[in-house]
């Protein structure tokens, strides 16, 4: 939650859950960027507290796995995470 601002921050963590509502938190008025912390906090908040095992289709496998390959044959078409996700702050993507 380091650059989402303190209010939001605050609203995300206080008290006990409650239905889902958006009352409370515009988050139509905050920055891209934070929208994007936002979402980025709730998937990881998901991630840890599921205990469904992961599954994909054989489609989704077979291009995890093309891309994979492609990526061993040629590493240095990569971009590393922490440039696109600089570049989508900045709007470039």
């Amino acid at each position: 939650m380091q650059g989402l601002t303190s209010e939001v921050q605050s609203q995300l963590v206080s008290g006990s859950p409650t239905p889902m509502s958006t009352g409370n938190l515009n988050y139509r008025s905050l920055p891209i960027s934070e929208r994007i912390e936002l979402v980025e906090e709730i998937w990881d908040s998901i991630a840890e507290e599921t205990t469904m095992p992961f599954s994909m289709t054989d489609e989704e496998r077979a291009e995890l796995d093309r891309r994979y390959a492609a990526h061993l044959a040629k590493p240095s078409s990569s971009i590393p995470w922490e440039e696109v996700r600089t570049a989508m702050f900045k709007g470039q993507i």
